[in-house]
């Protein structure tokens, strides 16, 4: 039983790390290089469009529904709404040009299609659904849409609104700063005088794609890798107990 778990498990384990890679390095790009306005004007508004949008993004993304984890995450943390992080959710394993591509090879065009547009409108019914909820389990401290009544600062290494009564900070030179995040936070204490400048600091090349990485493989695999790795377990125990020839035929 033992060696059909670990098998089992072994090859969900190959099956889902190279969506797995491309999805925590596009949470770490989208982290480094797509500014938190452009996230809170398009995806973290009231109404339909920012769920399109959303929606939209999911079908040009070659990724599963493992790989989509961690890019929504980032996308909620630059300040989406939870409505188009569901509709993101939902849409894109089905809805991504791979997904397509291989239900039209085992099942054909008719069904392929009745697939899309009925994951289409699924991830449209979770989205408004989404932005229909007053509350969120974990509250995001740069995300101004669950706060509106705090005060804000702005986290000098990211650019994020930050939650002033909630979020992380330091005192440097008799001024506090504020942080979305222990990454944040460690990257200004590190060089604490390229931020507090009155010139803004610029980083170079080389250093932003470092933050890619360390906030792709670091920080994001320890925010969801915990959870990703129980559901792996608990899909090969299920498929060791249960297996699939138990329910098809």
């Amino acid at each position: 039983m033992m060696i059909e778990f670990f098998t089992v498990f072994k090859g969900y384990l190959i099956e889902v790390l190279p969506f797995l890679i491309i999805g925590f390095l596009l949470s770490g790009l989208i982290h480094e290089f797509v500014p938190t306005q452009l996230v809170e004007r398009h995806l973290g508004g009231k109404g339909i469009t920012p769920i399109l949008y959303s929606t939209l993004a999911g079908t040009i993304l070659p990724i599963c529904c493992i790989g989509s984890l961690p890019i929504a995450v980032s996308l909620h943390q630059k300040g989406a709404r939870l409505g188009p992080v569901l509709a993101f959710l939902v849409a894109t394993p089905a809805t991504s040009i791979t997904a397509i591509m291989v239900c039209y090879g085992l099942l054909g065009l008719k069904f392929t299609v009745f697939i899309f547009f009925a994951v289409i409108l699924m991830g449209l019914l979770m989205g408004i659904g989404g932005n229909i909820i007053k509350f969120t389990l974990h509250k995001n401290l740069a995300n101004p849409i669950y706060c509106k009544k705090e005060k804000f600062a702005k986290d000098p290494i990211c650019g994020m609104n930050v939650d002033m009564n909630k979020g992380l900070k330091i005192e440097s030179k008799g001024k506090y700063y504020y942080f979305c995040s222990p990454y944040c936070q460690a990257t200004f204490e590190k060089e604490p005088e390229k931020y507090i400048n009155t010139k803004k600091y610029v980083k170079g090349t080389k250093e932003r794609l470092g933050s890619v990485f360390r906030y792709a493989f670091w920080d994001m695999a320890r925010e969801i890798g915990l959870e990703i790795f129980l559901g792996l377990v608990l899909a090969a125990v299920v498929s060791t107990i249960t297996p699939v020839g138990e329910f098809v035929g």
